[in-house]
């Protein structure tokens, strides 16, 4: 059965730039980035500038339908399917979570370059043992004593999507009760600290340009 989806005349125009962008920007270079194994740097902000990194934000912020939404990752994946999958992460995991649940401190600091490509991001929730089950998540962070609403992460994740270029990671850890009703909280954690090491560079089947590792946390803060 085929879907019809009605979007508004601004949002058709965005879908027809989009398009233009996947024949003249990404369909020529997928095989080389799939050989290179890693998307250019450049093509963050080149992403940012076309509003592909904010779709999920209100309306009055340059987001979008949820409509418009998937018909860009369709769009994007017809040219490349890493490209997609990333975009997706970035919207749905990184830039909606820090919009619906950041403080806004954080989101002074982060939304900005988030939004630009500026930052480059990732979702850390896969480890060796819990998979992508949440409630087995082995991560803990705990809080630092005279630094209110700082926090040190040790445990170990895998699987995560652009983790390997990622300027920060929205990780999900276990935490004491004081801060979470259910022991789970998410963190946002800069990649250019000690504490921080990517350990594996983990081969995948049509997705290579998107460097999926897994990494360490020792008292990462």
């Amino acid at each position: 059965m085929s879907m019809n989806f009605q979007l508004c005349p601004e949002e058709a125009a965005f879908l027809s730039t989009v398009r233009d962008f996947v024949n003249a920007e990404v369909l020529p270079n997928t095989r080389i980035w799939e050989k290179n194994e890693v998307f250019p740097d450049e093509i963050w902000p080149r992403l940012g500038q076309l509003g592909l990194l904010k779709m999920v934000l209100p309306r009055e912020q340059g987001g979008v339908s949820c409509s418009a939404y998937i018909e860009v990752c369709r769009e994007v994946a017809k040219g490349d399917p890493a490209l997609a999958m990333n975009i997706a992460a970035v919207n749905a995991l990184c830039v909606g979570h820090v919009d619906k649940f950041g403080t806004p401190e954080q989101k002074v600091k982060y939304m900005d370059g988030m939004a630009s490509g500026k930052v480059k991001l990732a979702w850390g929730l896969t480890e060796p043992d819990a998979g992508s089950d949440a409630r087995r998540v082995k991560t803990v962070a705990e809080a630092i004593p005279g630094r209110p609403g700082y926090f040190k992460l040790n445990g170990t994740k895998k699987f995560i999507t652009n983790a390997g270029k990622a300027d920060l990671i929205i990780m999900i850890a276990n935490v004491d009760s004081e801060f979470s009703k259910d022991g789970k909280s998410a963190f946002l954690v800069e990649t250019n600290q000690p504490g921080f090491t990517n350990v594996t560079r983990i081969n995948t089947v049509g997705v290579s340009a998107s460097y999926t590792t897994g990494f360490d946390l020792i008292d990462a803060v």
